[in-house]
């Protein structure tokens, strides 16, 4: 049986447990207008997922999380065109990356990418119900009870977060040198080297192949160490000069984006 709706009236915990006690087994299709995201069940258990936004990409998620050079994925993209296999399995056989490591990964990207969902404020979904995809894809295999657990408290800490970082569109503008932080991960240096005073927040996480929540929470942590602040776009009205015509009243004043803190 399939099932539509949105997350505002079905909660994606609600949804994910149905589908695992229910047993089901299909693709469970969510949409919040921007990215499409696809979650493959196998007798009640995650298989796999799939995703348009390209932070998701398994390319551009093993660079992010540094497990990879963009260089070394760029070959493996080039091979995969001629060869047309699977990425994962092309950078196993370039020695880049061990099969096992490559079977975790793919796990723990499956997991962020639905994590990511319980940050979504709305969205469409729909349940087609004995549909998988054709082409093959290595699958693995992810509890549901405990993607429910830590989606819960990702949502908690989303909420923490956005007291200090409220918008995708704020823009994080040091007020330290960001070079100069000590004990910082490879993924947290690779997401502050960013911050150039102009980016958004929304701009940062595309350029650095991250997760908004990922990003977001970095940042949020440098604006409680008072490294960083974040500003916000704000609407200002610019006056537009009138028509020389006497006979023609002048047009009203057009917005314009101005940054002011937040």
């Amino acid at each position: 049986m399939g099932i539509t709706g949105n997350l505002k009236t079905m909660a994606l915990a609600d949804l994910l447990q149905w589908l695992s006690q229910g047993r089901k087994s299909g693709t469970l299709v969510i949409d919040d207008g921007q990215v499409e995201k696809k979650i493959f069940f196998d007798q009640g258990t995650i298989i796999s997922s799939a995703s348009t936004d390209r932070n998701e990409y398994l390319g551009n998620f093993l660079v992010s999380h540094g497990y990879l050079t963009e260089e070394q994925v760029d070959e493996a993209v080039a091979q995969q065109k001629e060869k047309k296999q699977l990425l994962g399995k092309i950078l196993v056989e370039m020695g880049a990356i061990e099969e096992e490591d490559l079977d975790q990964l793919l796990r723990l990207k499956a997991e962020e990418s639905i994590y990511d969902v319980f940050t979504w404020e709305e969205g469409d979904f729909r349940f087609l119900d004995g549909e998988l995809p054709e082409e093959h894809m290595i699958p693995t295999s992810l509890d549901v009870q405990w993607l429910v657990l830590e989606g819960s408290r990702r949502l908690d800490e989303w909420a923490r977060v956005r007291e200090h970082v409220p918008s995708r569109h704020c823009v994080p503008v040091s007020v330290a040198d960001l070079t100069q932080l000590e004990d910082l991960d490879e993924a947290d240096a690779r997401i502050l080297a960013l911050v150039d005073d102009e980016r958004s927040v929304e701009e940062i996480s595309q350029a650095a192949n991250t997760s908004l929540f990922l990003v977001s929470q970095t940042l949020a942590q440098q604006v409680q160490a008072k490294t960083i602040k974040v500003v916000k776009p704000k609407v200002v009205r610019v006056e537009v000069p009138a028509k020389e015509s006497a006979a023609q009243p002048p047009p009203p004043a057009q917005p314009a984006v101005a940054y002011a803190a937040a």
